[in-house]
Parts: C-alpha cells; sequence; structure tokens
C-alpha cells in the first residue's frame, strides 16, 4: 500500500487478522461454468493455468484451489504480514510446491519480477475496502498482467443496496473511532451500542426498516474480526455496478456476467411486470443499475474479460457436454417447493426428480445425464437449464475434469490433514477441501471431530466428540450458553451426531471427504 499519514496500513485494518474463509465465485470451475451460460469461450481446466487472488487473507481460498489444481500455478497477495505467514505455513505443511504468497503493496505488484501473466484475478471483499489510489493501482495491474481471455473475479460491497445502511456503518465507525481501545473492543462497543439504539426504538430504523433487519439479523452478529476488516476501515466505500464497469474497461475488461448464477436466470429473478422494463435497456452497464433495482443487494459478485470470444451452436454444445456436475446437498434437503426473488416457485418434478436423482448417484457430465431416458426426452436445453437452477439453489456444483480426479486427491487429502490439525490446535472451525467437487466445505469443530470419527471407523461418534472435548477442557455453546454438565454435553453431541451421520455423512462419501460405504 502507499505510505502517508495511516504507515503501512493506508487506513485499512491490520490490527486483527481476517480468519480464513472459501468463496466458491472464485473457483475456476465455477468462472469456467458463467462463461458457458454467457457463451463465452471457457479455457481448459485440464491444461496448465495461472491464477491469482488479491487480498488473500490467510489463504484459505488459494491452498484449496492449489490442492485441487496441482497442474496449475497459484499467486496471492496480501500486504499483511500476519496472514501470508499464515498462509505459507499451510501450504507448506500440506507440501503444495505449486503456490506462492506474497506481501507486496498494490502499488509494486504490477512490476513484481516473480509474477507471470495470468488467466484468472480474484478479489472478494478488497476492492471496495481500500483508497481509491489502490483501487488505481490494482486497475493497472489487470491491464498489465492479465491475459487476452483472462478473467476476473470482483466481490465488492455494491449501491443501491447499501444506499439505507451507510448511515449505520458511518455510525459504527464513529462510534468505534471515539470509543478507543483496541480494533476488536472498538468494534464490540460500536456494535453493542448501535444494538442499543435499535432496542430503544430509534427513529431511523424505524423509517428504514431494511436497515434495521440488515442490521438485526447480519451486522449485529458479525464476528468481531469481520466487523473490523468489513466495516470499520477508513477508505471503506460501496460501489455501483456502473463505477466498476468503468474502472475495469480502463484495463481493457468488459463485463462477462454476475457470479451468482440464479442472476442468469431472469425468470426467477424479476417479476412478469418488471421484466419488459429491463428487457428494454439494452446497454449491460445500464441493464445491470436497473437490475439492482429490482434485485437489491448489498453485495455483488461481477466477472469481467479480456476479449469475449462468443462460440457457435456446435462448440457451445459440445462445451457444455464434457462438464460434469455432482449433488453437494443431501437429496432429501433438494426440495421442489422452493423461495426465488420473485416468490415461491414450484420445480417440475418430471424435470427436476430424475436429474436430482442421477446426480445423487455420483458425478454426472451432461453428456452422462442425456443418456438417462427421462432426461433425454427432455432435450438438450431444458436439461441445461435444469442444471443452471439447481447450481443456483446451491443443491448442485460444477467439479473439475473428472479425469484428474486421481492427479488431485492426493494433494487435496494432505490438505485437509492440514487443516484439521490446525482447526483441533486452534479449536475452531475450519474448510475442507472435496477431492471430487474440488472446493471448500465449512465444517464446525464438532463436525471435524465426527468425521475423523468417521474415518477411523469409530462405533460412536458422539464419545468420540465427548472424549477429545472433556480432555482438552472444551464445551460446545447451545443457546448462547456454554453447556457446563458433563450429561448436558453428552445429549447435546449424541443428538449432533445423529444429525451429521443422517444428513452430512453421505454427502462427505459422496464428495470424496470420506471412503465409500463398505
Amino acid at each position: 500500500m502507499a505510505t502517508g499519514s495511516e504507515g503501512w496500513t493506508d487506513g485499512y485494518t491490520a490490527e486483527v487478522a481476517y480468519r480464513g474463509n472459501y468463496y466458491p465465485g472464485q473457483s475456476p470451475c465455477h468462472l469456467h461454468l458463467i462463461s458457458l451460460l454467457q457463451r463465452n469461450r471457457p479455457g481448459s481446466l485440464e491444461a496448465p493455468f495461472t491464477y491469482c487472488e488479491l487480498g488473500c487473507g490467510e489463504g484459505m481460498v488459494t491452498n484449496i484451489l492449489a490442492a485441487v489444481f496441482p497442474q496449475a500455478r497459484f499467486y496471492a497477495n496480501d500486504f499483511n504480514p500476519a496472514h501470508i505467514r499464515e498462509a505459507r505455513q499451510v501450504a507448506a505443511e500440506a507440501g503444495l510446491d505449486n503456490v506462492t504468497f506474497l506481501e507486496h503493496s498494490f502499488a509494486a505488484l504490477k512490476d513484481a519480477p516473480e509474477l507471470p501473466q495470468f488467466d484468472y484475478v480474484t478479489l472478494h471483499g478488497v476492492y471496495t475496502w481500500i483508497s481509491p489510489e489502490n483501487r488505481a493501482h490494482i486497475v493497472d495491474f489487470l491491464n498489465a498482467r492479465l491475459k487476452p481471455g483472462g478473467l476476473v473475479y470482483v466481490g465488492y460491497n455494491a449501491y443501491p443496496g447499501w444506499a439505507a445502511l451507510m448511515p449505520v456503518r458511518r455510525l459504527l465507525a464513529d462510534y468505534a473511532a471515539w470509543a478507543g481501545g483496541s480494533v476488536l473492543e472498538q468494534g464490540s462497543k460500536a456494535l453493542d451500542f448501535a444494538g442499543r439504539l435499535h432496542e430503544a426504538g430509534a427513529t431511523y430504523f424505524s423509517l428504514n426498516p431494511n436497515a434495521a433487519n440488515f442490521f438485526a439479523n447480519e451486522i449485529r452478529h458479525s464476528r468481531p474480526e469481520y466487523m473490523a476488516h468489513d466495516y470499520l476501515g477508513q477508505h471503506w466505500q460501496p460501489l455501483f455496478h456502473a463505477d466498476l464497469a468503468a474502472d475495469m474497461e480502463r484495463a481493457r475488461l468488459s463485463f462477462l456476467g454476475a457470479a451468482n448464477v440464479l442472476e442468469h436466470l431472469e425468470d426467477y429473478l424479476v417479476t412478469p411486470q418488471t421484466r419488459p422494463l429491463l428487457q428494454s435497456v439494452s446497454d449491460r452497464t445500464l441493464r445491470e443499475t436497473v437490475k439492482d433495482f429490482l434485485y437489491p443487494r448489498s453485495f455483488r459478485r461481477d466477472i469481467f474479460v479480456r476479449g469475449m470470444l462468443p462460440m457457435g451452436a456446435e462448440e457451445e454444445r459440445r462445451q457444455i457436454q464434457e462438464v460434469a456436475f455432482v449433488l453437494q446437498e443431501a437429496r432429501d434437503a433438494c426440495k421442489l417447493t422452493v423461495d426465488m426473488p420473485v416468490g415461491e416457485a414450484v420445480l417440475a418434478a418430471e424435470v427436476y426428480t430424475p436429474l436430482l436423482d442421477a446426480l445423487a448417484a455420483g458425478p454426472q457430465t451432461v453428456d452422462d445425464l442425456l443418456s438417462v431416458p427421462a432426461l433425454a426426452a427432455l432435450g438438450f436445453k431444458r436439461v441445461w437449464h435444469a442444471l443452471a437452477t439447481v447450481c443456483a439453489l446451491h443443491y448442485a456444483a460444477p467439479i473439475p475434469p473428472l479425469a484428474t480426479f486421481s492427479a488431485r486427491f492426493e494433494s487435496c487429502e494432505r490438505l485437509n490433514q492440514t487443516l484439521i490439525r490446525r482447526a483441533l490446535d486452534h479449536r475452531r472451525r475450519t474448510f475442507l477441501v472435496s477431492p471430487l467437487q474440488g472446493s471448500g466445505i465449512a465444517f464446525s469443530l464438532v463436525d471435524v471431530l465426527f468425521l475423523l470419527a468417521a474415518r477411523h471407523q469409530h462405533p460412536n461418534p458422539a464419545a468420540f466428540a465427548f472424549d477429545w472435548l472433556v480432555s482438552q477442557g472444551e464445551t460446545i455453546i447451545r443457546g448462547g450458553e456454554p453447556l457446563g454438565e458433563p450429561e448436558a454435553l453428552r445429549q447435546e453431541l449424541e443428538r449432533l451426531a445423529a444429525e451429521f451421520i443422517t444428513t452430512q455423512q453421505p454427502v462427505c462419501r459422496r464428495l470424496a471427504l470420506l471412503p465409500p460405504e463398505p
């Protein structure tokens, strides 16, 4: 970052580490899917490629993707040395030799001699947390380092979704600065004060119910480090899509589409009454602004491309038929009556029941699905639309090429062993990587213990977890309170273990986090 009155942090929160998260939209598999939905010729996921993450935090995303794609080369940058130290340690322990973590400023990154040209660049959140000068440095980096045909993912706080929320954010930031203490203490004090204002019936919240709901349901329950990074930075500022598109245009990038698959299915996104208004706007940038009024959200995930290359119908179908998908939820959890932005929708049973049943049996390419008689009768276009729909609902997800599964299994397993060990050492949740799905999956500490019990074929997962927690002087939280009595802890673990065995364990087997049933 540029130096100035804020020092090396340039107004960004660096006092506390940002705990690692995984965002599926940053995966090349997901970016590949969006390219296909927009009829843009995608790159190969079997061949070597280069990938860069900006503002990588503790490196969870990049380490997971490096394990999934051992033939590719990954680079990730963060200016916080504590983040980079953690990311490098995880990579070293997992034996990931295809990833490099850097601690450069955005100003220096463009000319860093160790960096190649990139097929993919991703950044989640950071673009609206940093100064305008540093945003300009990122644009310069993209202009200099992205290959023709390269894709850029940007997750960012967005207007107009944040319009009614900005006064709340300002209150939190100003109160935190006045309250003093460490950044975590400042955030806690600000949250407490704003919460008391909300509970006391402050007129602003009653006049702005969306702001009240977002504060009560989202901000109020933020983890302290999330609060510090996402709301208290000096330069934190949402953007309109049009502003981001203008920045990306300076790097010769054009808007490809939203990372959110649902936004590619406008029948579910906007009502029949408003759809003609949206369709009447031919300018893509203005169309996204109109869409933001019809489907407002406070955080957008946009994908940009350097040189879109449209596919013909024959190539498009061939590319799509080679993509494999897997069910990432328990089959019983995949309901046909679903909530969509336009209201409740009922998915056609004759389409979605055979599709979900086939995906529940294991990974399927689109070509495989079209060999199922009930799906073959529907035709290619209906099956492709249905696949996009189940991905939008997070029932299913695209996966890396099946031909590379054995090559990535070993590196994924090494990373999982490392992440499990660190979760136990630090007593915290983690993400584990599915070698089949090629994506990170969130696990609580207790679920990690249940997974270990299953891996060790322990006959009683609840007892396994109980013994470990008691030996470490730990317990679990229920209803906001720690369970202090051993019997209460045992009963709660038995309930959670039964739930894990019936819902999560079959999914873990399907996604190759556990071996198949003997």
